[in-house]
């Protein structure tokens, strides 16, 4: 309904506006709800403390690792993409983390982004300095239950599974679960 001093043009304006914010709203509640809540959950490779899966991981300089040959030290895995908002939030806290952690933690990025260049330009903006190896493919994400982006992955010194963690992780809470998990304060 208009109003006298309101033009047929002026009020499809507002309901454009109305739309838009309430598109808004609802596209950052999703993102809220996918990304941002955070949920730890078994993985799918069994229950907590099997084995993880064996996999082979493609770093980005070229090298490649089996994940077996990490035992010994808690490793957590990161998947994480460009194209998702939430990863590129954390990436700053999990870097430190990682140098507060230091060699008493193996800390890998497992990147899903789209293209080499829209990786390369997340990790420039980032200055993260933890290994970072491919998954692409998503088959690693995959073996590892991975249910939302991001998702973490802890691995007990033995190789088996600790944790799987679905959503952002802030230095804080991720503190947090090194501590309960790994080591004590």
């Amino acid at each position: 309904m208009t109003t006298e001093n309101e033009t047929l043009p002026q009020r499809n304006t507002t309901l454009i506006k109305i739309g838009l914010t309430a598109g808004a709203l609802a596209l950052l509640g999703l993102v809220a709800l996918i990304g941002f809540g955070g949920s730890d959950q078994p993985a799918t490779t069994g229950a907590t403390g099997d084995p993880a899966p064996i996999v082979t991981l493609n770093y980005i300089d070229g090298t490649t690792a089996d994940l077996a040959d990490l035992k010994g030290t808690p490793v957590m895995l990161n998947f994480f993409a460009d194209w998702c908002p939430a990863c590129i939030a954390e990436m700053p806290d999990l870097e430190i983390i990682n140098q507060e952690f230091g060699d008493d933690l193996i800390m890998i990025g497992l990147d899903q982004s789209s293209s080499d260049a829209g990786m390369q330009q997340l990790l420039a903006d980032t200055a993260i300095t933890y290994d970072v190896a491919l998954d692409r493919d998503g088959q690693i994400y995959a073996a590892f239950g991975g249910l939302s982006m991001p998702t973490s992955v802890f691995l007990y010194p033995d190789g088996s599974v600790a944790r799987v963690h679905s959503g952002v992780t802030f230095q804080d809470q991720l503190r947090d679960i090194l501590n309960e998990l790994f080591f004590t304060e």
